[in-house]
């Protein structure tokens, strides 16, 4: 049995998931083999890819102004994602908030990240109340469930198959089995009419 694809309301739904990359890869090639067939949606797509960029962009900043470009920097950076995230311990969000005050090029950096966190956060704060409930979600369920229910068919089918086969030997057993035991075969054979 041939998976059917997505439909344009269930790509549209998971178009930002796609664009993140947190599909699973079977959704995520049931997206890309729809975006490869629907010019509507493929253009959806860009507009998002887009949008993202624009954002990245409106957050950048100038690295070129001074160089501060040290260890200690190169420490900054590596932690900044768990700094927000308040994943680190207390020395080291010390090193980095202290950094941060010293180094005008980390204080930026940091500047920025928090705009970006602000923006995105704004961004689905806006989304969720315009959206009565998560489409995402339900969509992405019943996908999945529409895929499971198609396994169990194709399941089905094979243990079916199976279970025929099996039927099959059990009767041509039974057959070899009576045509040996008695000696009709035999007497058939023996043109004894």
């Amino acid at each position: 049995m041939a998976k059917k694809g997505l439909n344009c309301i269930q790509v549209s739904a998971l178009l930002n998931f796609y664009a993140e990359g947190t599909l699973n890869l079977l959704l995520k090639k049931l997206v890309k083999d729809h975006l490869e067939k629907c010019p509507d949606c493929m253009e959806k797509y860009l507009n998002i890819l887009e949008k993202s960029k624009n954002n990245r962009e409106n957050i950048a900043f100038d690295t070129k102004t001074e160089n501060y470009d040290t260890k200690q920097y190169k420490e900054f950076k590596t932690n900044l994602s768990a700094y927000i995230d308040n994943e680190l311990s207390s020395d080291e969000n010390i090193k980095i908030k202290k950094l941060a005050i010293s180094n005008p090029l980390a204080r930026k950096e940091l500047e920025n990240i928090y705009k970006f966190k602000n923006i995105m956060y704004e961004s689905f704060v806006k989304t969720k109340e315009n959206v009565k409930s998560d489409f995402s979600k339900k969509v992405i369920n019943v996908v999945q469930k529409e895929l499971k229910h198609e396994n169990v068919i194709g399941n089905i089918d094979q243990v079916l198959h199976i279970f025929l086969i099996i039927v099959a030997f059990i009767l041509a057993g039974f057959v070899f089995y009576y045509i040996f035991k008695y000696p009709l075969f035999e007497y058939f054979m023996a043109d004894n009419f």
